[in-house]
């Protein structure tokens, strides 16, 4: 695909979609060479020419020639690959942004509908084929809509979806921590990642319309919330706990916030750096917050100043003399039907329990806590959460890190193990239960089990049994109820499920994961892709059969080519500048139009490269320093490519280039047949120097001067030289600085002000190097001397 072989199959390509005078659509002919792995190159629709006299500044004289950045559409191409071998129809829309051509490969991890209900996973993996030299790509696209919040309607004995106005994009909807206020608004901290506590995307609010970001400058992808809680009869009062940076709370309903972090460590010897908020509560005006290895906070007056409760547990319990220390709280509750009972989750010590409103704590280890000398460690038992009979205070349920659910009905003196008939046959992968009851339906419990099961009980947990029916995931860290109860009504926070609904565009860019290099995560790649109704599998089941895959190709130009040719010979254009915007020469040192400018060696004499450049306006603009006043010239502007260089390295790219046309019917472009060449932008341009010349001839000038083999006027370098602003009637007459006559040019010789002289002496033979004195000669004037050097 690098060739001169594989520009002619381009050629033919191109003639295969115009044959029997029939012409292929024109997006039907970029789609198809994007597919092949080349790209329909267009030329800017027009030029505008500048003249250099020194009025710009330090720019030398010269010509500026400038032309328009084409928009997507017309520098870039697209199209899928593969597609046709699906169940299901994917479509590619939009624009591609890259400055690089792309191949991004799309591989199918899991089996079902797209846009399905469904408990596994349909996780599409994408990522750019070839060298990583412009940077890597890669991410995820959730093709299942089986996750975000689940809501059990208890009147239709249904599961509903609440993920409203959430991004479809992200890899997974996690549910970190969920709270509800008694009109039902909920507020969540979300994330996006493989596990539900990396990729955070902030702290959300829904009031029934949908969800929506709250205080995203604040929190987004920058701060993890990993729990929040609101006052049940306030849609205004929340608190929000973070990973490093303490708790934030607000009385206007998020409009504002007041961040608690290192104010809380001011009186310990040794306070941390980060502030990790494991639990909080807010129920009245009291807020309760619990900070990892800084302590248990309470507050009595909605957040406006907070005091340590002095909560300290023993660190070792097979210790004669243990040592009080700072507890770790996995969660907090207020009782519903007594504001001032308490209780906390503790990782290790189970439940501790107040019951003045925070101010004395005592642990309920009751007959847990049963001494064993064989068996140091025998007491542990690390709560994740509690719930309490809303008509009974001293009935409550605890559930203990990898031994399930524990019972009391005397307020912790006595503990007895349930659930053990519905617990999986190991109970060590019960590592994260979240408990919620029911306090509209006296007796009703519910433990949603993470990855496991969500179950239930009907007589303040004494028994218990597989909630029916199950929601489509059992992964959930967080439930919700409306404060007072909803008719049995809740609110499943799930992690691991997709958002995906049928036919929706999904934006590339939105899709990064942190395999893409850090510095494109910020691209716009402009592309989005929908996928229609149908299945994809990875016949994980049949290793013989390959997962379901296609490929997105993404083609742009690779820079910009200046074609320059005279006035009498049109099609005889030269390329006097070319840009890679791909890969920018490093020996780019300024600009080549400043007086000041230095070419370096083996770059500016190859493609001029330093003499382009680009205004505020988006305008790109190219300096040609070498013309010459009252000369007319072609330029034309053309982008070129090299075909698809997605899997190819700098280094090798190709010599032969492609480019657009530069006139209509251009043979050196590979788009050559109408009508897909357009029309090229060649335009003629004179230089018009607007000095005008004194009655005594000293506006007269001699260029190029010296004359050189290798510079000079297009195709005739080192040949000929031009006399200009000659008066009317002026003749010139050359001679040796011995003073031989060389030639005489009369004025016969002389159009538009301009005589030619070809280095040559009155016998047509080509002149020695060396210097040589001019005089012009007008009649009634003065005659105008002046010295001319020729290098061969």
């Amino acid at each position: 695909m690098r060739s001169t072989a594989m520009i002619l199959f381009f050629c033919l390509l191109l003639g295969a979609l115009t044959v029997s005078g029939q012409t292929a659509d024109l997006d039907s002919l970029r789609t198809a060479l994007c597919v092949r792995d080349s790209l329909y190159l267009v030329s800017p629709d027009n030029m505008e020419f500048q003249l250099s006299e020194g009025q710009y500044g330090s720019l030398r004289f010269g010509l500026l020639v400038g032309w328009d950045n084409p928009g997507l559409d017309d520098a870039s191409c697209f199209a899928l690959r593969g597609v046709d071998s699906l169940d299901v129809a994917v479509e590619a829309e939009g624009g591609f942004g890259d400055k690089v051509d792309r191949v991004l490969r799309f591989t199918i991890s899991g089996s079902g509908t797209v846009g399905a209900d469904q408990p596994g996973q349909l996780l599409l993996g994408w990522r750019n084929e070839g060298p990583s030299t412009y940077g890597n790509m890669a991410g995820f696209i959730n093709l299942a809509n089986n996750g975000g919040a689940a809501v059990w309607d208890a009147a239709g004995l249904q599961w509903n979806r609440a993920n409203t106005a959430l991004p479809m994009s992200w890899r997974q909807a996690n549910f970190m921590d969920l709270a509800m206020t008694r009109d039902g608004t909920m507020w969540a901290s979300l994330t996006a990642g493989q596990t539900a506590d990396t990729a955070p995307q902030g702290l959300f609010r829904n009031s029934g319309a949908g969800w929506s970001a709250v205080a995203d400058s604040l929190f987004g992808t920058t701060r993890l919330v990993t729990v929040v809680a609101a006052e049940p009869d306030s849609v205004d009062r929340i608190v929000v706990g973070t990973l490093r940076d303490g708790f934030f709370i607000s009385t206007d309903g998020g409009s504002s916030f007041t961040q608690w972090s290192s104010q809380l460590g001011a009186g310990m010897e040794n306070p941390p750096e980060t502030f990790r908020v494991t639990a909080v509560d807010w129920t009245g005006s009291r807020v309760l917050v619990a900070v990892r290895a800084v302590g248990l906070f309470i507050s009595n007056n909605n957040g406006v100043d907070f005091v340590d409760t002095g909560l300290r547990v023993p660190d070792d319990l097979d210790k004669t003399s243990p040592t009080m220390v700072l507890p770790e709280a996995n969660q907090l509750l207020t009782d519903p039907a007594d504001s001032d009972h308490i209780l906390v989750s503790l990782r290790f010590h189970g439940c501790y329990e107040s019951i003045d409103g925070g101010v004395n704590w005592h642990d309920l280890y009751g007959d847990l806590l049963v001494p064993d000398p064989l068996d140091n460690g025998a007491w542990v038992r690390s709560a994740l959460s509690v719930g309490i009979d809303p008509s009974d205070g001293q009935t409550l349920v605890m559930a203990a890190e990898q031994w399930g659910l524990y019972r009391t009905t005397n307020g912790g003196l006595n503990w007895n193990l349930v659930a053990e008939e519905v617990q999986p046959e190991s109970v060590g992968q019960l590592r994260r239960i979240e408990i919620l009851a029911d306090p509209s339906t006296p007796g009703r419990m519910y433990a949603m089990e993470d990855g496991w099961s969500l179950i239930s009980s009907d007589d303040a947990g004494a028994t218990w049994t597989h909630f029916d029916p199950q929601p489509t995931l059992n992964t959930s860290l967080a439930m919700a109820m409306r404060p007072g109860g909803d008719g049995g009504s809740f609110v499943v926070g799930t992690w691991n499920g997709g958002l995906y609904e049928t036919g929706s565009a999904i934006a590339i860019s939105e899709t990064y994961s942190t395999e893409t290099s850090p510095e494109l995560r910020d691209l716009d790649l402009g592309l989005f892709l929908r996928f229609n109704s149908g299945t994809m599998d990875d016949h994980a089941d049949d290793p013989a059969l390959p997962a379901d895959a296609f490929e997105l190709v993404g083609q742009t130009y690779q820079g910009w080519a200046v074609w320059r040719s005279t006035d009498d010979a049109p099609d005889d254009m030269i390329l006097v500048g070319k840009f890679d915007r791909v890969n920018p020469e490093a020996c780019i040192a300024g600009f080549c139009g400043d007086l000041n400018f230095q070419p370096l060696p083996q770059c500016y004499h190859s493609t001029r490269a330093a003499c382009f450049g680009q205004d505020e306006d988006g305008k790109i603009w190219f300096f040609d320093s070498e013309v010459y006043n009252a000369f007319r010239y072609n330029y034309a502007v053309t982008a070129f490519d090299y075909a698809n260089t997605a899997e190819i390295t700098p280094q090798n790219l190709p010599r032969d280039m492609i480019i657009s046309p530069r006139w209509n019917g251009d043979t050196r472009s590979i788009f050559s047949g109408a009508p897909y060449n357009g029309a090229g932008n060649r335009t003629k341009h004179a230089v018009d120097r607007t000095t005008e010349p004194v009655a005594g001839g000293e506006g007269v000038y001699v260029f190029p001067n010296p004359l050189r083999n290798d510079a000079g006027i297009p195709g005739e370098e080192g040949r000929t030289v031009v006399f200009t602003n000659l008066p009317d009637g002026a003749r010139v007459r050359i001679f040796t600085t011995a003073g031989d006559d060389v030639i005489n040019l009369g004025s016969d010789n002389m159009s538009g002000g301009q005589i030619r002289w070809k280095s040559e002496n009155r016998n047509g033979e080509s002149v020695a190097a060396g210097v040589y004195l001019y005089k012009v000669e007008v009649e009634g004037r003065d005659d105008l001397w002046g010295r001319l050097v020729i290098i061969r």
